[in-house]
């Protein structure tokens, strides 16, 4: 008589274990599917927003509404800078500014050009190149604190909203704003410091420059922290009678990155996490309070927040959290190998993080040296207890649907994208599946002999494939029976396989395509011992 064996099988994917150590319920290896409410469903497709493209690799993107509530997308490459607004991408970069000598006549690039690359923007580089600069290892090629007059880091950018105006600085270069005028571009903002790491904007409408050179001496300093006084972006210098100030953080380590939160903002360096806190007096107009060390972060885009909760990637590829106030907790990751193991060499300030408020998740998209220098694969973690997923998914930025009704990536080809919107990947196929990990299906010695399965989807759109795999030891070599189409609305599926292991793996392939599956019901009868 035959059976049913319903196999239940836990959220998330585990890589960091053998396929055999993970037999009592996870999955093992998946892409394109999410663990929503507990089960497997293939996330959601993408299409391209626009038929314009922009020029460079995206390593910044930024989303707001103007005072009409327009939205607007601005896009930082390592050539440029675009603003995406109503369907149209617009050429918004710098132009080149010629600088004004005391008889008045013009200093052209060939006459002084680091005159003009501390006022003008400049191209970067599109990769990571290791050596000099303070993209990797020790800053500058000298002594700490020296900057280097080749900087090795892909050029990345930080964005921020002033009103309805757009402030937006390209590492290591001045801070620009764009009035919201798509005839116009962005302008270097007199006054304000010309080299800094990265920038904000607190509600207070104070511009914060984070890694900038200090007010008096006009000398770089990794560690300084520089803002503006309320509702101007033009007064940074520090008289008593106003809220412009700096302040040079404690420690040693470089300013990488900071998040903004509803009650102040998240500042890394590169091996400690501080809160900083607005207080308002202009003797002590923000609190900087370090929340830990040995904690640093990775990359400026490594970080996200979700609420009030900071995730980031370490420079030792740890997986971080902290609350605000919090001692900083790593996040154990049954992925953090499949992120250490393949991440491309000296590629790693590429790394991009972004919440996806919808489904709880946060996600880590990075360069895989399994497929070239680019960011091409992604890791992300549920914040509600489904597990890690991890995707193939080549996006070099990406941010969530807020104040937009989907989030927003870009890929490598410049095209940008609504994601979690439709079921197909942009008209195209969506290759998502789900492959578990081996689970042992009888008690023993026994092996069982299976005659088939019994799919439960909720939601198919597209037909999915069923491949078996069964061994009777955990070093055997697999024996794989399929695949099998399972067509909406299939009851049943008959194969013949046996063995005291099974390996289940649901494809898909079509356009359009949706699958979430319940736990699987096998068919089958238990034998004696092999």
């Amino acid at each position: 008589m035959n059976n049913r064996f319903p196999i239940k099988i836990g959220p998330g994917i585990v890589t960091d274990e053998t396929v055999t150590a993970i037999n009592t319920g996870n999955w093992a290896d998946a892409s394109l599917v999410r663990f929503w409410r507990g089960l497997p469903q293939t996330i959601n497709g993408w299409e391209a927003n626009t038929s314009d493209t922009f020029s460079g690799i995206c390593r910044g993107l930024f989303a707001w509404r103007d005072n009409a509530g327009l939205l607007n997308i601005a896009i930082g490459t390592h050539t440029g800078l675009y603003v995406w607004n109503d369907g149209t991408v617009y050429n918004i970069t710098p132009a080149t500014e010629a600088l004004l000598l005391e008889d008045d006549t013009e200093l052209l690039l060939e006459d002084d050009t680091s005159l003009l690359l501390e006022s003008s923007f400049f191209a970067g580089n599109a990769d990571g190149y290791g050596g000099a600069g303070y993209g990797i290892g020790p800053y500058g090629t000298g002594d700490y604190g020296e900057p280097s007059d080749l900087d090795t880091f892909p050029l990345t950018w930080s964005f921020d909203s002033f009103g309805q105006n757009l402030i937006a600085c390209p590492r290591g270069q001045a801070i620009f704003i764009w009035e919201n005028d798509t005839a116009a571009v962005a302008t270097r903002i007199v006054g304000a410091p010309t080299r800094n790491t990265w920038v904000g904007v607190t509600k207070e409408r104070q511009i914060i420059a984070y890694g900038t050179a200090e007010e008096l001496s006009g000398n770089y300093n990794p560690r300084c922290v520089r803002w503006s006084d309320f509702e101007s972006s033009t007064t940074w210098t520090t008289p008593p009678t106003n809220n412009a100030g700096e302040y040079i953080l404690e420690g040693s380590g470089r300013l990488v990155s900071a998040r903004k939160t509803a009650a102040g903002s998240f500042v890394w360096t590169e091996s400690e996490l501080f809160f900083q806190t607005f207080l308002g007096d202009p003797s002590q107009t923000f609190l900087f309070q370090r929340q830990g060390t040995g904690c640093g972060l990775i990359g400026p885009n490594a970080a996200t927040v979700a609420g009030s909760t900071a995730y980031w990637v370490t420079p030792a590829i740890e997986f971080m959290a902290a609350g605000i106030g919090a001692e900083p907790q790593a996040l154990q990751s049954p992925l953090r190998r499949e992120l250490s193991d393949n991440l491309a060499p000296v590629q790693q300030e590429k790394i991009y993080a972004a919440p996806l408020s919808r489904f709880d998740e946060i996600w880590w998209f990075y360069p895989d040296v399994r497929d070239g220098l680019e960011c091409s694969r992604a890791v992300c973690l549920s914040t509600v207890g489904n597990g890690w997923m991890k995707h193939q998914l080549a996006r070099t930025a990406y941010i969530d649907a807020n104040p937009m009704e989907y989030p927003v990536a870009a890929d490598s080809s410049g095209v940008l994208y609504w994601h979690e919107k439709a079921t197909s990947a942009n008209g195209g196929f969506m290759n998502a599946f789900a492959q578990t990990g081996d689970i042992r299906i009888t008690e023993g010695g026994s092996v069982m002999l299976m005659l088939g399965l019994w799919p439960d989807f909720d939601d198919q759109v597209g037909s999915v494939s069923l491949t078996v795999k069964t061994k009777l030891f955990p070093q055997d070599t697999y024996a794989s029976f399929g695949p099998y189409a399972l067509a909406v609305a299939a009851t049943k599926r008959d194969f013949t396989a046996s063995g005291r292991f099974i390996s289940l793996r649901l494809e898909s392939n079509t356009a359009p395509t949706f699958w979430r599956a319940s736990p699987f019901n096998v068919e089958g009868t238990t034998r004696g011992q092999r």
